[in-house]
């Protein structure tokens, strides 16, 4: 067995000796998406756990360049003539519904609520929904946005948190992700949280 799994193995156990460990503090990221998941029989190897985080990261900046918001990108656009930011516009439009078209085709789950952090994924629990135990692997499949239909592939095992949020819910430790998919996450994580402070203000400056 190789060291990475002799990690991974080690990590299951602590982390079924400790199922109620409370979710991390710190920054999180608050939405509803559409995620789903899939028992896996065994921890995935070192190369498969390798080839996850590489797609992951390729993904995630991938996104984050269609995602773009023009209020994030209004420093690196200052002194771009307006012909050029009008046909950043219309590209940006043509993205959109490209992605919006790909989502009708696509067979996507229903959104659930969800707290993510760079370790982890809180998935919140549905009427009539079971979810799985404790101790589960799996492969998380998380849209991102619904205009974008691929899916983060995050393998991770069910630590039992859920109890702490009084929610029915389940929560998914990642598995053997690379120093550069953690900072990916972490970038994607504080994104969303400053985006969401951003609205926060606006809605406050209009009562």
């Amino acid at each position: 067995m190789s060291c990475a799994a002799c990690r991974l193995c080690f990590t299951l156990h602590r982390m079924s000796q400790h199922p109620q460990t409370p979710l991390a503090t710190g920054i999180t990221y608050h939405d509803r998406l559409p995620v789903d998941w899939r028992v896996l029989p065994v921890v995935p190897d070192e190369a498969a756990l390798r080839r996850y985080s590489e797609e992951n990261s390729r993904l995630i900046q991938a996104f984050n360049v269609l995602d773009e918001h023009p209020q994030e990108a209004e420093d690196s656009l200052e002194g771009v003539l307006p012909e050029n930011r009008r046909l950043e516009a219309k590209l940006d439009f043509l993205m959109s519904m490209l992605g919006e078209m790909l989502a009708a085709q696509a067979h996507m789950p229903e959104p659930r609520p969800i707290i993510m952090g760079a370790a982890y994924l809180h998935i919140g629990g549905e009427q009539q929904s079971v979810g799985p135990q404790g101790g589960e692997l799996l492969v998380l499949r998380l849209f991102l946005d619904a205009r974008f239909p691929k899916p983060l592939q995050l393998p991770g095992v069910v630590s039992g948190e859920g109890e702490m949020l009084a929610d029915d819910g389940f929560t998914v430790r990642f598995l053997g992700i690379s120093e550069v998919l953690r900072d990916e996450l972490e970038k994607q994580v504080f994104r969303h949280h400053r985006r969401a402070v951003a609205l926060a203000r606006q809605h406050d400056k209009k009562q």
